[in-house]
């Protein structure tokens, strides 16, 4: 599931300084593509996003950005990068990681924390291009996987309401908005 985070990043751009400054992982994320970036920066978070970038295959070319399946490129190199600097089991995104990552949050002494889910994949612009057809349909596959990723996500964080005593852990469900955007966006708008 690290795709997820790849379009978290891009959705939630707006953000990435923030958070990252306020989870304690480093006070900003620096481009992917920045030739000043360490091997260590990768194993603590770059940002692929390119400002301007969007949804519209025009766009890039007009603003001069790189796309959106160039980020998702350099996304797969990085994965690449980083399972040789330490190593492919330590690389994936799991229930796991993100519980231990909420634990540690909890323990450092916060007891609102918020989660949000998988987006729907299966519909970002590069997988429709690469899995959905001559109609660049989402692929419903990945999208699948999302659901089963957010449906142990949501229990997990239930169970650990339970376990950690007077935490909040808030499941936040942007896969089922996004799919709703995508199928029906006359709902929201021209």
């Amino acid at each position: 599931m690290s795709l997820c985070f790849l379009v978290l990043n891009l959705a939630l751009l707006s953000r990435a300084l923030f958070s990252a400054n306020e989870l304690g992982i480093k006070e900003t994320l620096p481009a992917y593509l920045d030739p000043t970036v360490l091997p260590q920066d990768l194993i603590t978070g770059v940002s692929f996003a390119s400002g301007g970038s969007g949804f519209d295959p025009l766009t890039p070319k007009l603003v001069s950005v790189l796309t959106l399946s160039d980020q998702l490129e350099y996304f797969k190199e990085y994965i690449g990068k980083l399972k040789a600097i330490i190593g492919e089991e330590n690389t994936t995104f799991t229930i796991t990681n993100t519980s231990s990552f909420v634990q540690e949050l909890y323990k450092l002494g916060a007891r609102r924390i918020g989660v949000f889910s998988a987006p729907p994949v299966g519909c970002v612009p590069a997988q429709r291009t690469l899995a959905g057809g001559v109609e660049r349909e989402c692929a419903q596959n990945l999208n699948e996987a999302a659901k089963l990723f957010n449906s142990k996500l949501s229990k997990k964080l239930d169970s650990l309401a339970s376990s950690l005593p007077s935490g909040r852990f808030v499941y936040m469900d942007i896969y089922n908005p996004f799919l709703d955007l995508i199928q029906n966006p006359r709902k929201y708008g021209k």
